[in-house]
């Protein structure tokens, strides 16, 4: 148990904004540096962030990232137009 109390958005003790945040911002931050577009670049992180905490998922395994995690991106790597497409749940196999 950390000695950090518990994230005031996702209630996670320690928070994976905290734990992992440092290391999505520097990876992001070089492909902003290099002119890769803030859609790719949050798109990029949410993948990244889910490698992070779950490893590789298989196909049509999607996990919803907690709040302070989303609204960090959102804040780091806005759309101008505040358009975000979200969590959205994957399609299921039409053979399950």
């Amino acid at each position: 148990m950390t000695d950090c109390p518990p994230c005031d958005f996702c209630g996670q003790q320690p928070c994976d904004q905290e734990l992992f945040g440092e290391q999505i911002a520097e990876e992001c931050d070089e492909m902003l540096e290099n002119g890769i577009p803030k859609n790719e670049i949050r798109s990029h992180t949410y993948k990244l962030y889910t490698r992070l905490k779950y490893g590789v998922l298989r196909r049509y395994d999607c996990r919803e990232l907690p709040v302070c995690v989303q609204g960090k991106i959102m804040d780091s790597w806005p759309d101008p137009n505040h358009k975000y497409v979200g969590f959205q749940l994957a399609l299921q196999d039409a053979e399950d």
